[in-house]
């Protein structure tokens, strides 16, 4: 049994096709659309259609909260997916059975099932990209909670605005993105010069004494 995977994140979407074994057979990544939720069916379609054939199913990660395994009730960093039937939809497009979760609960399973959580009863797993992800495992499970809501941190608040909305959380500082908007701030940098966190960590590398003062106050 083979699976096709997709791991969706704000920034980016990392694919691979996968054996029973969990090895990865074929794998790539190419961006993440910005636009519409058309747009993104469209670009996992063009995989789908590649490798579909070669798949009995297909497994997604993706940011928000996801109920049931099926439907993105929020949409995390894809501003536009809020109330999308993301496995429904695929489903209907690709003749494939599809399921869905959320990543930072699909990245706690990973961790406990083979990885650094391996034998906890009790851990999390932060996912630190374009947002901030997170699983719990509670009595050697992942919690998903009633809603399917257990371990989101991205809207934890660091204050409000003066009209009660959320001022600065957890999300839009404690990220990849966050750490991008204080390089960029405190280097002088421009978006065509760090445009991911690839680039902040390259400038670390290069010894940049105002990235490293950027990315300790960040840390």
């Amino acid at each position: 049994m083979r699976i096709l995977v997709f791991d969706i994140g704000g920034t980016a979407i990392k694919w691979s096709l996968r054996d029973e074994a969990g090895k990865a057979l074929k794998q790539d990544v190419f961006p993440t659309p910005k636009d519409s939720t058309d747009a993104l069916l469209s670009s996992l379609m063009e995989i789908v259609k590649l490798h579909g054939s070669q798949a009995s199913g297909i497994a997604i990660s993706a940011p928000g909260v996801i109920e049931h395994h099926r439907f993105k009730r929020t949409g995390g960093a894809l501003t536009y997916a809020y109330g999308l039937p993301l496995a429904d939809r695929l489903e209907k497009l690709s003749g494939l059975p599809v399921t869905i979760g959320n990543d930072g609960k699909c990245a706690a399973l990973a961790e406990l099932s083979s990885g650094a959580l391996k034998g906890t009863q009790n851990s999390c797993a932060l996912i630190l990209g374009t947002g901030l992800g997170g699983g719990l495992v509670v009595d050697g499970k992942v919690l998903a909670g009633p809603h399917g809501s257990a371990g989101e941190l991205s809207l934890l608040s660091f204050g409000f605005g003066p009209d009660g909305t959320i001022g600065s959380c957890a999300g839009m500082d404690a990220s990849t993105s966050g750490l991008i908007r204080a390089m960029k701030s405190t280097c002088g940098k421009t978006a065509e010069e760090l445009p991911d966190g690839k680039a902040c960590f390259r400038l670390l590398e290069s010894g940049d004494p105002a990235a490293r003062q950027a990315f300790e106050s960040w840390c």
